[in-house]
């Protein structure tokens, strides 16, 4: 499981936080790019870790989608860097950051999310934030591996 390779090595690099994982084990394949969609959960992890307040725990967490079964839902949360909702939308523009202390003192160039979106976009997922009371949840819905989408994935390879 693609996730699961990425989290030792977060964990590694920020010890003072605790990524609480919570794995739905039934759900079925995604059509992904392994190597991309690693990159998709290593960045939102990061800056789960980057962005929250130290010893705070992370959670991911991937389950069913919530009114859609076509999507698998994978979600991080952390507790630091509120997102007010003027910047839910410019935080996944090119070299767009948010100014407040906790953002301050790390180093970033404002093309994480940027690329994190247009990697998630380009399997055909989707990307949301939700932030409220120093909790702010990030999700990716990638479509889950059905002959349907396995159809729309070749064809659209091949043009």
């Amino acid at each position: 499981y693609a996730i699961k390779n990425i989290l030792p090595i977060v964990t590694q690099q920020y010890p003072s936080h605790k990524i609480i994982t919570q794995f739905n084990d039934k759900l079925p394949e995604i059509l992904i790019d392994r190597d991309k969609f690693q990159q998709i959960i290593m960045n939102l992890v990061e800056n789960a870790c980057k962005y929250s307040n130290p010893n705070t725990d992370i959670t991911v967490k991937t389950d069913f989608s919530e009114g859609n079964y076509n999507y698998i839902s994978i979600k991080v949360k952390d507790f630091g860097v509120e997102i007010k909702d003027e910047d839910k939308t410019k935080i996944f523009e090119k070299f767009s950051r948010i100014d407040n202390p906790l953002t301050r003192g790390v180093q970033g160039s404002g093309l994480g999310l940027f690329i994190t979106k247009s990697l998630v976009e380009k399997m055909n997922g989707k990307i949301f934030v939700e932030s409220a009371n120093g909790e702010t949840i990030f999700e990716v819905l990638m479509p889950i591996c059905d002959i349907e989408n396995q159809a729309r994935a070749k064809c659209s390879q091949k043009h």
